[in-house]
């Protein structure tokens, strides 16, 4: 076996998800494209949750490594809490500043699925089935949400997903903690600011935490997310998690420099087991 089909070595399992959007300025048939190279150096696990639109179109055959959920935005929690909180009279108010052909409510909403599939996804993975006896994955001491599309961004595509592919974090490293490229250095943001402007601290792209962390950081994601549903504004996911550093009782951020890139899927060597740092392929 070569080593582009070698078996994967990651300790991590990805979440991502593929959702029809009729502002979607990109073709469901691209999308699948991007989705289908992040399968084209061996297996990776991961779990995709996609729309009847979507998921007609995928073959398992071609993604190996791949388990393929139906699942509707309306479906999530997340959902119905931003749309509990508005009405004919009074619709949620988008940030002023944004791409309205493409930061629309249902993409927002949709951005803030990612902590929820993520530990949708655990529940699934049970010693039951790590037994063979359920047919559901092993459990992954890791779990990462990851953009179904993230090699639009990679000019080395294979050099990216081999990383991915090979990515063993550790757990002393990332223990109680989220780890997230980033652009801007993180620091606090005012809460106008964030809900009217592109906050670039964190990439939305990407992450990686220990199971154990995932419902913590679900749940500290609504609490940063509330207080702009109360004032009937709704804003990027990236921003609610800026808003997150306030409080005390969020899991922390392992934060590293990146840009939308190739560096968001090169995690630095003090996050990763010795004996892996998959960043060089």
């Amino acid at each position: 076996m070569s080593e582009a089909a070698a078996a994967p070595t990651t300790t991590v399992h990805y979440v991502s998800c593929l959702v029809s959007n009729p502002a979607d300025p990109i073709s469901p048939a691209q999308r699948l494209v991007w989705l289908k190279q992040l399968f084209s150096f061996g297996p990776l696990p991961m779990t995709l949750y996609a729309d009847e639109t979507y998921a007609a179109q995928i073959s398992l055959a071609d993604h190996p490594g791949l388990t393929l959920v139906p699942w509707s935005i309306t479906d999530s929690n997340t959902y119905h809490a931003i749309r509990g909180r508005e009405s004919k009279s009074h619709p949620i108010e988008l940030p002023r500043h944004r791409n309205e052909a493409k930061d629309t409510q249902f993409f927002m909403t949709l951005m803030h699925c990612k902590a929820e599939l993520v530990t949708r996804t655990m529940g699934t993975h049970t010693t039951e089935g790590a037994s063979g006896a359920s047919g559901a994955p092993t459990p992954k001491p890791f779990y990462a949400f990851l953009d179904a599309g993230i090699v639009k961004i990679c000019k080395d595509v294979a050099g990216c997903v081999q990383r991915l592919r090979h990515l063993q974090p550790s757990a002393a490293a990332l223990a109680g903690r989220v780890l997230v490229p980033g652009c801007w250095a993180p620091c606090m943001h005012t809460f106008e600011s964030l809900a009217t402007q592109i906050c670039w601290v964190f990439c939305g792209g990407f992450f990686v935490l220990e199971a154990a962390t995932a419902s913590a950081f679900e749940a500290a994601q609504r609490r940063a997310l509330q207080p702009f549903l109360d004032s009937g504004r709704l804003t990027w996911e990236v921003n609610t998690w800026v808003h997150m550093l306030r409080d005390e009782g969020a899991p922390r951020f392992a934060w590293f420099a990146a840009d939308h890139n190739d560096r968001m899927l090169t995690v630095p060597p003090e996050f990763l087991v010795p004996s892996s740092s998959p960043t060089e392929n």
